[in-house]
């Protein structure tokens, strides 16, 4: 086992304009010709890629860029879903209404869930081991056991479930109804809804903040985003934001919240601190979905219109490079370990692969009987942190706190995965010095 450790200097990347380029493109195979949506598996560093009107998934090693494989799924496979726990991805098949579990170790098919009509999205309770499909025509919500594979409820929601989010903080489940205009909120140990939200129109995105416990919705025919607080699921403000939103996600370094709004070419920004907008950001042609790059502090937006990808700068809000991909972008993943994102190009039948650099950064290999403080000495699963010196939180690559760690030693249980150090400067808007933690 060994570890690897970047020191990111954090600060002074802010103001650098890092180089951006496309590093390759990845031709799919024949048996998935139409790339449409994305996850990661840090556990053994791979990507995986739905293909629209296939039976195929396919699975590409994230270190060489190469496709590994593909898998046989059921028809029209859509979203995906991974379980860090067991090493698990979840594959929504529309059209038959079916999710296949595949093994991220072997990649080999190891189950078939029926579930609702037309599933259409998913969402991972890390707490209670529980994965979660919105199934649109159903008006349902399925639990599956992620240690068994194994239906355990089947939770009536209302009507057009489109999209899911899990709050980490509370244990609940956050179910998007685009009919109704409502959210409906699922507790997580005991599967039941325990309240209804009205927002506005057309509820279709979601996105959490850990740092304020919030959890955004965007109501596309409404233009607008809903703020509900994650403890009382009250609506807290309603922020106006440009034509059609379609996707939210969530800056955990400068503490903002970014929303792409389809119709007009922009992505609007707010404080998730004051729920107040910060800025406009003119984008390209027709924005469809975000990402977000913790190392470098990066928003990532495909523009479907013009086939082109918009890098904001997280700090600045400025548009710092546009990248020309495939034809009709539209799924995006980020892979901490290479700092590469991938896109998937619906028509022209690829993934794009942009590469970031990180000039100033300093990463070396390291076996455990070297290990020297305050680097991280790992155990099998335990993680004993040596001579921090001053407090400190253990983030996982979306921003979401997982431990504090106090002056001294530290000991706390870690799978292995991608970690990151930061020095606890809860309540500023900008850290000073990053670690980013690679467990293998």
């Amino acid at each position: 086992m060994k570890i690897r450790i970047a020191i990111l200097l954090a600060a002074a990347l802010a103001a650098i304009s890092l180089g951006q380029w496309l590093e390759t493109t990845i031709e799919m195979p024949a048996s998935c010709p139409d790339p449409i949506e994305l996850c990661y598996n840090p556990t053994n560093n791979k990507v995986y890629c739905t293909g629209l009107f296939s039976r195929h998934l396919v699975i590409i090693d994230a270190a060489s860029n190469s496709i590994l494989t593909t898998v046989p799924v059921d028809s029209e496979p859509w979203s995906l879903c991974y379980n860090l726990v067991n090493n698990k991805v979840y594959c929504a098949s529309r059209h038959s209404g079916t999710v296949t579990v595949i093994d991220g170790m072997t990649n080999v098919v190891i189950d078939t869930i029926p579930v609702g009509g037309w599933p259409s999205a998913f969402c991972y309770n890390s707490t209670n081991n529980k994965v979660y499909c919105a199934s649109y025509r159903s008006g349902t919500v399925t639990v599956i056991d992620g240690m068994t594979n194994v239906v355990i409820d089947t939770i009536p929601v209302g009507g057009w479930p489109s999209a899911l989010c899990y709050n980490s903080t509370n244990n609940k489940v956050y179910c998007a109804n685009v009919r109704d205009s409502s959210i409906s909120v699922i507790d997580g140990v005991s599967n039941l809804v325990v309240a209804t939200i009205r927002v506005g129109l057309s509820p279709s995105a979601f996105c959490y903040n850990p740092t304020n416990n919030k959890v955004y919705c965007a109501n596309s025919s409404s233009n607008t985003v809903s703020v509900i607080d994650g403890m009382t699921d009250v609506v807290v403000a309603t922020v106006t934001v440009g034509d059609w939103p379609s996707a939210l996600c969530y800056n955990s370094t400068n503490n903002k919240v970014y929303c792409a709004n389809h119709c007009d070419n922009t992505v609007t920004v707010i404080d998730a601190a004051s729920n107040s907008i910060l800025t406009t950001v003119p984008v390209g042609s027709t924005p469809w979905s975000l990402c977000y790059n913790l190392v470098n502090n990066k928003v990532y937006c495909t523009n479907h219109g013009d086939n082109i990808v918009s890098v904001i700068d997280g700090v600045t809000d400025i548009v710092i490079t546009t990248i020309v991909v495939g034809w009709n972008p539209r799924g995006l993943v980020w892979n901490p370990i290479q700092n590469r994102v991938y896109v998937t190009n619906l028509n022209s039948r690829s993934i794009s692969v942009i590469r970031d650099s990180i000039p100033n950064a300093i990463e070396e290999t390291k076996p455990l009987t070297q290990s020297t403080s305050p680097s991280p000495t790992i155990i099998r699963s335990i993680s004993q942190l040596v001579a921090i010196h001053q407090p400190a939180i253990l983030l996982d690559p979306t921003g979401r706190q997982v431990a504090d760690l106090k002056p001294g030693a530290n000991q706390i249980h870690i799978r292995p995965g991608i970690y990151f150090l930061d020095a606890d400067t809860r309540g500023l808007r900008r850290r000073s010095t990053r670690k980013l933690v690679l467990i293998e």
